[in-house]
């Protein structure tokens, strides 16, 4: 079974938008889930409808999974600024190195 259809079914109906990859973990989630169930002695039905209540959860329950928005580490310096304009940067890198390396 494609869990994957399910789960972008659930997040359509709570009009929701949910990136590939993230359905594509929960749909990795789902049938380990199944699974289990499986393993545990649960019918096929009963599996099912454990897996497809955990995904309308996951649906209702959220703001919807969204990837986390991350500064850069090292901001570079710009383009069109002078020849100069990174020599701050490495400066500091340059002291940093020395700090953790100072032979």
């Amino acid at each position: 079974m494609s869990w994957r259809d399910e789960i972008r079914r659930a997040f359509d109906l709570e009009r929701r938008r949910v990136d590939d990859d993230v359905v594509e973990e929960m749909a990795q989630h789902a049938d380990a889930e199944w699974q289990k169930r499986r393993a545990e002695g649960d019918t096929t039905a009963a599996a099912d409808a454990h897996v497809r209540a955990l995904i309308d959860g996951w649906a209702r329950g959220t703001a919807g999974p969204r990837r986390a928005r991350r500064d850069p580490l090292l901001a570079s310096a710009p383009a069109s600024a002078s020849r100069w304009a990174g020599l701050g940067l490495d400066v500091r890198h340059a002291f940093r190195l020395l700090r953790r390396q100072p032979g």
